[in-house]
């Protein structure tokens, strides 16, 4: 708070129309000014600040520097006044929330099984407004590339994760599974019943993984072929269904494979044939 003096100089002019004379003189008044108090706020710190935020719709503290806000399904504009506490000083400002979803992230190993070193084509399925993304494949390693490719170089289960941005600056998150496995499985039954009961009538691996191509043959105790499949899609189906004229009995089999790491693979038994 200033307080200021001033002093007031008043001319008087005198004339005397008689005698044709006239004078000037000076008279000074002083006296005080009001009180004024000046507040200047621009370009300093202030301390003790205080938060207003209107509408107060969906934020957990409307006096917060930071509230949480949690918006409707439209976007809504929130108003915040900042002041200080006592002296006056305050400031306003608009901020637009708006409510999007998480991004769409998805992928696809394909496959998502193989004999290692193992290099699956890794699908990015996610929408088009996803625009960056973070992989994990499981074992530390990791990839910012859309469509990366990366060689698993041991066996295991991997836990592959894509978390993607959208333009919103929204995050998702997918996961999928990768097995590695050390060398290619199949798994041939010993016998089936080729009956017509619906049950187990036909002949199958119990279990195929890892094999790039592979042939299958089966030879009667004299050594005769009387079967042979080399269709690798056919390892998940049925491999042999024979016909009426193949008596019951004992039949040997020789499997060959190529895994997908380019190992051979060899496996032999035999099959009971009873009706």
């Amino acid at each position: 708070t200033y307080t200021t003096t001033t002093f007031n100089s008043v001319q008087w002019d005198f004339d005397d129309f008689t005698n044709m004379c006239d004078n000037t003189g000076f008279i000074t008044t002083s006296g005080d000014r009001p009180n004024i108090r000046l507040v200047y706020c621009g370009g300093v710190d202030l301390n003790d600040l205080e938060y207003s935020w209107s509408p107060t719709v969906g934020l957990d503290d409307a006096t917060s520097a930071n509230p949480n806000v949690t918006p409707p399904s439209s976007p809504i504009t929130y108003t915040v006044t900042v002041g200080e506490t006592g002296s006056g000083c305050e400031s306003t400002a608009d901020v637009t929330v708006g409510w999007y979803p998480p991004a769409d992230v998805s992928f696809i190993p394909q496959p998502d099984e193989g004999v290692y070193p193992f290099a699956p084509y890794f699908n990015n399925t996610s929408a088009s407004d996803v625009t960056s993304f973070v992989w994990n494949f499981g074992n530390g390693d990791g990839s910012t590339d859309q469509f990366p490719n990366y060689t698993f170089q041991g066996p295991g289960v991997y836990v592959v994760t894509l978390q993607g941005t959208s333009v919103n600056g929204c995050v998702g998150l997918f996961v999928d599974t990768v097995i590695v496995l050390d060398q290619p499985i199949v798994e041939i039954p010993n016998v089936f019943s080729p009956n017509g009961d619906g049950e187990n009538d036909t002949f199958a691996f119990l279990d195929f993984r890892g094999f790039d191509t592979f042939s299958f043959k089966v030879f009667n105790r004299w050594g005769m072929l009387v079967h042979e499949t080399r269709n690798v899609r056919d390892g998940n189906n049925t491999i042999w269904k024979p016909a009426n004229d193949v008596p019951d009995g004992t039949y040997y089999y020789v499997f060959n494979g190529k895994g997908l790491n380019g190992d051979s693979f060899e496996k032999t038994g035999h099959i009971t044939l009873v009706r």
